[in-house]
C-alpha cells in the first residue's frame, strides 16, 4: 500500500510541474530513487 501512495504522491507532482529534485526533498527520498520515465510510462515507482 506504501507504494502506491507513493506512486501517486510522485505522479501529481511531477504533474504540479515539480522537477525530480524538488519532489525528492519534499517526500525525504533520494533523487536516485524518483524515475520520472517509469511515471510517464505507468509502471511502478519504488
Amino acid at each position: 500500500m506504501k507504494e502506491i501512495c507513493m506512486y501517486y504522491s510522485v505522479k501529481s507532482m511531477f504533474d504540479l510541474g515539480k522537477n525530480i529534485s524538488q519532489i525528492a526533498r519534499n517526500l525525504h527520498l533520494d533523487r536516485k530513487t524518483v524515475f520520472i520515465k517509469n511515471i510517464d510510462e505507468g509502471l511502478k515507482v519504488r
